[in-house]
């Protein structure tokens, strides 16, 4: 039995503790109803453009992300639709505009982020090497983590030291490139890296990845032309 009324005495204290500490809160609130009132409107405020600000970058994102597959098909078919008095570098051009427009107007997007890489293959396909050089070292330094696009952004630099006679830059670059690579295109990478060893006369390191391009495709193409460099340099 005694412990029976404990328990009943339990029961009851809990709503009297429960209206105290409410009759607590609303005389806090009666108070200071008028330091609550401005910091409640802030916290309103805040959210309210914080919501805003979300919904805003979300269609900006959208908006910028439709755009940029437009001009990515400008981009890959544009330049194969030449006339015979067109010459290919205005194709280019005119996408290097359309990208830069992006930039300006949707910055901060990943669509804008992604326009610098193809503006620097853009530069690339049309031999100013060193604006391309420019935009693929702005659109790594700005991509997002895991972005497959820096891997050939890295290969595009490896491109453009190579075409400048840099091969020391153009083998670091093309190193890179294998090391972001997520994708299977070891034998061309191989291959790029095998070319600056041989230019840069160390035969051993060409052979090397020569021979690992024979070992890793059989009777590819890639496969035949690193046997004749193997012979080549053997010779």
């Amino acid at each position: 039995m005694p412990k029976r009324r404990r328990i009943i005495r339990k029961k009851i204290k809990e709503p009297d503790e429960f209206m105290s500490t409410s009759g607590l809160i609303i005389g806090y609130v009666k108070n200071n109803y008028r330091n609550i009132i401005p910091i409640a409107l802030l916290v309103l405020i805040i959210s309210f453009l914080t919501y805003g600000w979300i919904y805003y970058n979300r269609e900006k994102e959208k908006e910028a992300s439709h755009l940029f597959y437009q001009l990515k098909q400008f981009y890959q078919t544009s330049r194969y639709n030449q006339t015979n008095n067109q010459p290919v570098e205005r194709s280019y051009y005119l996408a290097i505009g359309k990208f830069e427009d992006i930039i300006k107007k949707y910055s901060g997007t990943s669509s804008a982020i992604k326009a610098l890489f193809y503006i620097g293959d853009c530069y690339y396909h049309s031999r100013d090497y060193d604006k391309a050089i420019d935009y693929y070292k702005q659109f790594i330094n700005r991509s997002r983590k895991g972005d497959y696009l820096v891997c050939f952004a890295f290969e595009g630099l490896g491109y453009c030291y190579e075409e400048k006679e840099d091969y020391q830059q153009a083998l670091e670059y093309f190193k890179k490139s294998m090391e972001e690579s997520e994708i299977d295109i070891e034998e061309l990478q191989y291959l790029n890296i095998a070319r600056c060893y041989e230019a840069l006369n160390d035969k051993a390191n060409a052979l090397q990845f020569y021979k690992r391009i024979i070992d890793n495709q059989g009777n590819s193409i890639f496969s035949e032309l690193a046997q004749d460099k193997v012979r080549a340099l053997k010779n």
